[in-house]
């Protein structure tokens, strides 16, 4: 069991190295190996087979590549094999009996093609639904404690302030004992879109859990971020309006001149927040500036 671990382990960090390599690098190591099985072949001749090696190339060019250059690359295995035998000399029988194995070499090599294309896709989209909330198609809340750790790094490297907001959706239980649950996810996909829609592509909207979402602002002082999330909630109240749904919102703000070695910290504060607005009647932002020094 420990050794299946350790080899698991071993491919999965060269799995992880190559996928850290560029494409021009990935294309030169694909072609490169390519080029090399085909000397082997040329210099063994029919004595030794490195037609399975060849899979190698085609797979780190379906994987990290694309599927069409897979099938590529299967195509010029293929023709690599065929060139380095028939320049070692070797004969057979017949003619066709050299085309049938160049064909049967080029079916199982697009096969294999396919089927790790397929896979890719199947492990991206895994992938992303790990990091991403199925119903509003916006960050989960792991995804945005890690772009935050990001930006928090960054922001205290550059000495640049980030702003977060962190906001609840008022009555949002009524509207789902009153109309159905159903009527409860279109008032949350609805709110994620609103805001999808009015922000920038370096901010970052997520859904916490249940009616409560996060929204990083980098590069947003306290007068952004005071002239950018009023009118960010107005734009949210008209929509819900708009349905004839009583939501509302409670927003704390927390902007960072130096942000906190701790993102749990930083969203602990914010949410704090967020909660003193319930507590006062809800429907308002506050907001508050955090400045410690690391």
């Amino acid at each position: 069991m420990d050794l299946s671990n350790q080899m698991g382990n071993l491919i999965a960090r060269f799995v992880a190295r190559l996928g850290n390599l560029s494409k021009p690098a990935m294309w030169t190591m694909a072609f490169s190996c390519m080029v090399c099985l085909g000397f082997l072949d040329y210099i063994t001749g029919y004595e030794a087979s490195f037609a399975l090696f060849y899979l190698f190339p085609v797979a780190i060019a379906a994987w990290f590549l694309s599927q069409r250059t897979g099938m590529l690359f299967s195509l010029l295995s293929v023709v690599t094999w065929y060139v380095s035998n028939h320049l070692s000399g070797v004969t057979f029988s017949s003619p066709f009996i050299q085309y049938w194995n160049a064909g049967m070499r080029l079916g199982f090599f697009l096969v294999v093609t396919i089927l790790f294309g397929e896979l890719r896709k199947a492990f991206e989209k895994e992938k992303a639904m790990l990091r991403y909330d199925f119903l509003t198609e916006v960050c989960n809340a792991r995804a945005f404690y890690e772009i935050v750790a990001t930006e928090c790094l960054r922001a205290n490297r550059y000495l640049h302030p980030l702003t977060v907001a962190y906001i609840d959706l008022d009555k949002f239980k009524k509207v789902n004992d009153r109309f159905g649950h159903q009527k409860g996810d279109q008032v949350l996909k609805l709110f994620a879109a609103t805001i999808r829609q009015n922000i920038r592509r370096l901010d970052t909207v997520a859904r916490l859990g249940g009616d409560e979402f996060a929204l990083l602002l980098p590069e947003t002082n306290l007068e952004d971020a005071q002239r950018f999330l009023p009118r960010l909630r107005d734009q949210l109240l008209s929509e819900m309006q708009r349905q004839n749904w009583p939501i509302t919102f409670s927003m704390g703000v927390l902007t960072c001149t130096a942000a906190p070695s701790s993102v749990e910290d930083l969203m602990r504060q914010a949410d704090d927040l967020m909660y003193e607005v319930k507590k006062a009647g809800k429907n308002a932002i506050k907001y508050s500036v955090y400045s410690e020094a690391l």
